[in-house]
């Protein structure tokens, strides 16, 4: 009796089957001879406008979807990035702290060009010492390198800055002035208003070489050059300076105090 009532059930139910299949098939040829006299009638055409919405529509969704895929990409590298630079820090970090030699190498200044110049800033604690046989030996490199007809003057120092001025019979001047930058707050701004500046590496250091005429503004013939540079191993920076004196007189100052300082 079970047996004979299961098989009924399934007869029943391939039945409906077959009867929704046929049914389906009637409605799909209805609905196909429906839109074949629609397409033929010219009243039931879409209009451009809602065509064009809906193309609208489509191209908004699929680059919405693109940005997305994009911006989930870029996501993954930007993590990454940030993730190989936090461990590069970490490194550096401890190295830093472990390392006397890492500490001592290590400058930060920020260089800024302003309306009136290019101005240095060092973020530090201001420094209460200074190596007077270290300016003592720049002054012996300085005479050593100036050009012939030049004699010491006269000389400024204090625990930041020391400067060294020479002057000829003419009385054309070199100036050299030389910061001392170790553990130092300080903020230098270099006139590079108007002037013409330019770049140049010597001895593996990147020099800023600027030039300036001042005649107009002291009413009498006046052209200035500037050598200018930071050594961040050292921590110091020095200008070299001539009043009326050509730069190829005043690279050879430049050239030797780098040469020398560096190696000493």
């Amino acid at each position: 009796m079970t047996e004979n009532k299961d098989l009924y059930e399934q007869y029943e139910e391939a039945f409906f089957a077959m009867l929704m299949d046929k049914i389906a098939d009637a409605e799909g040829a209805e609905l196909i001879k429906q839109n074949h006299m629609l397409q033929a009638d010219p009243a039931a055409a879409v209009p451009a406008e809602t065509t064009k919405r809906c193309l609208r529509l489509i191209r908004h969704q699929y680059h919405k979807a693109q940005r997305q895929r994009t911006a989930r990409h870029s996501m993954r590298i930007i993590t990454r990035i940030a993730v190989a630079l936090m461990c590069l820090l970490v490194l550096y970090a401890v190295a830093f702290a472990a390392s006397e030699t890492v500490r001592v190498n290590t400058l930060n200044f920020l260089v800024q060009e302003l309306d009136v110049g290019t101005q240095y800033l060092f973020p530090g604690d201001e420094s209460e010492e200074k190596s007077e046989e270290f300016a003592s030996q720049i002054l012996s490199i300085v005479k050593e390198n100036v050009p012939a007809d030049f004699s010491y003057v006269s000389s400024e120092e204090n625990p930041l800055i020391s400067i060294f001025y020479f002057e000829n019979a003419a009385g054309d001047q070199i100036t050299v002035k030389y910061w001392n930058l170790e553990d130092a707050s300080a903020n230098i701004t270099i006139d590079t208003e108007h002037a013409e500046v330019s770049k140049q590496v010597i001895s593996g250091q990147e020099v800023m070489i600027v030039f300036k005429d001042y005649s107009e503004a002291v009413g009498q013939p006046e052209a200035v050059f500037q050598i200018v540079w930071v050594c961040e191993e050292q921590e110091h920076m020095m200008q070299v300076k001539g009043i009326n004196v050509q730069l190829d007189d005043i690279l050879p100052v430049a050239e030797n105090l780098i040469q020398s300082l560096h190696t000493s």
